[in-house]
């Protein structure tokens, strides 16, 4: 009698064990390393040399065009070429107005974040250094979809919550709350506004105002289950459970069947 109770309790702890994977099971999360928008921009658009469409350089002999993202440049100026063009060249936006940086400080630029779900909501938190000393910056959400690369804040729909300035000494800290749980197949794009000035869900004209300077595809965090809104990301599934209540139900039935007598042995 003794072994069938601890055979009832053994089965019921794995019974159990089910409704405790679904209960501690992670919320999608996901983790990024940024790089340059120029990079970024140049890998997703196969250009065959890297160009950073949204900042400028000098250039006597260029006539006004229009450039890559369609932006619209004044004559004297080009989109900047790293890699090409010397660090130490000053920076200009579409219209010519000076930037006060060089190519080199606006390259220097990294950071890293994280953006972990919960329901329909999600934390982001980011980390930045070499960014422009009391720059204003904002975070955007990049949707690759049919009919192009959307950007919208990342924050509330009206810009609100995407915004942070940078520290004197170039480092930048973000954490918000998104009212929406990203997908994995999304990007998460740092733009620096010129003027200093937010546009709300307009965000700025790009290349006049607003120039993105980092940009990185979110990833999954590896050992993770990510499936946010939109589809599976990879990561480890949890396996599957038995609802609690099945679990507390067989225990019962166990119970009853240890205390039943041994039958007896014909002689």
């Amino acid at each position: 009698m003794r072994a069938r109770l601890v055979w009832a309790l053994v089965i019921a702890l794995l019974l159990g064990g089910g409704a405790g994977a679904t209960a501690g099971a992670a919320a999608p999360a996901y983790a990024y390393t940024f790089e340059t928008h120029a990079a970024f921009f140049s890998a997703e658009t196969k250009q065959p040399a890297v160009v950073d469409p949204q900042v400028f350089v000098a250039a006597a002999a260029v006539p006004a065009a229009t450039g890559p993202q369609n932006i619209v440049h004044a004559a004297g100026y080009r989109p900047a070429r790293p890699g090409s063009d010397p660090a130490t060249a000053p920076l200009f936006s579409a219209r010519g107005r000076p930037l006060n940086l060089t190519l080199g400080a606006w390259l220097g630029a990294a950071g890293r974040g994280t953006t972990t779900c919960a329901g329909d909501t999600a934390t982001v938190r980011a980390r930045f250094t070499g960014l422009i000393p009391g720059g204003l910056y904002q975070l955007t959400r990049l949707q690759f979809t049919v009919r192009g690369p959307q950007r919208t804040p990342l924050g509330q729909p009206d810009g609100a919550g995407s915004t942070f300035t940078a520290a004197p000494d170039g480092i930048g800290t973000f954490t918000g709350r998104l009212p929406f749980c990203p997908d994995a197949t999304e990007g998460v794009v740092l733009a620096y506004h010129s003027d200093g000035t937010t546009h709300g869900a307009a965000l700025g004209d790009i290349g006049v105002n607003l120039h993105n300077q980092l940009a990185a595809r979110i990833a999954a965090t590896p050992g993770l289950p990510n499936t946010g809104a939109g589809g599976a990301a990879g990561g480890v599934a949890p396996r599957p459970a038995i609802p609690f209540g099945l679990a507390v139900a067989g225990l019962l039935l166990l119970a009853l069947v240890a205390r039943r007598p041994p039958r007896r042995r014909r002689a």
